[in-house]
């Protein structure tokens, strides 16, 4: 027969092996790990983030880097940018990420500069793009109205202007602006990103321009001057 002692070791030894498997199984997550944010994949600098990008995982509270985000503060993630290329599993955190410019911010919204304004801009110009908007005097000088962001570049027939390769596929405009070679139709009408106020600027320039071609203001008004000059910056 077992005698007592050897009872009472066995129960130990079980419940030393229960605790192990639950320390194992739940205290060593629980205790030494946190759960973090990470990459699902490779992230390019630039991409904007959603929910499909970072994925949970559980690691080592030792190696926790500094503002690592947690699966709690993922809304803070969502519509952000990433400034920098992020490896995949690699954890997140906000020093990795930006702001994304690319939206309509309160008092903003979508404004055309109508082709029959522009007077100089680049073949190259693309949707995303920031430009210099500078009105041209008669004198041959000019002065600028702000920086905007390109929210859409249209043709002749309101169909968006985008990149092509050597096989002749669209792309759209991540590319650098030097390898815009070519594109499926010439710019003609460009939309920005702007305050009410920036636009009633932006017309007041062009309607000044054309004061001294038209006489009737109405006349002006309805279709203004080619006086416009855009120039890319930071594409």
């Amino acid at each position: 027969m077992i005698q007592k002692k050897e009872w009472i070791g066995i129960i130990l030894l079980v419940v030393a092996l229960a605790g192990f498997g639950v320390w194992e199984l739940w205290g060593r997550a629980r205790f030494l790990t946190a759960e973090v944010l990470v990459a699902a994949d490779t992230i390019p600098e630039g991409t904007v983030l959603d929910d499909s990008l970072f994925t949970c995982a559980g690691v080592d509270r030792k190696a926790v880097m500094e503002g690592a985000l947690t699966p709690a503060s993922a809304d803070r993630i969502r519509g952000k940018r990433a400034a920098v290329t992020i490896p995949k599993n690699a954890m997140i955190s906000e020093a990795l990420l930006r702001d994304s410019d690319y939206y309509l911010a309160e008092g903003e919204s979508l404004y055309v500069l109508k082709g029959e304004w522009i007077s100089l801009r680049s073949s190259s110009l693309r949707r995303g793009d920031w430009i210099d908007l500078f009105s041209l005097a008669g004198d041959d000088t000019f002065s600028k109205l702000g920086t905007f962001r390109v929210s859409f570049v249209k043709d002749v027939n309101e169909s968006e202007v985008r990149n092509t390769n050597e096989t002749g596929v669209s792309e759209y405009d991540t590319s650098p602006v030097l390898s815009r070679a070519a594109s499926t139709a010439a710019v003609h009408t460009v939309e920005i990103i702007a305050t009410e106020e920036d636009y009633a600027r932006i017309l007041d320039a062009v309607w000044r321009a054309d004061e001294g071609a038209l006489s009737s203001p109405a006349t002006v008004k309805r279709n203004g001057t080619a006086s416009l000059m855009l120039v890319q910056v930071n594409a």
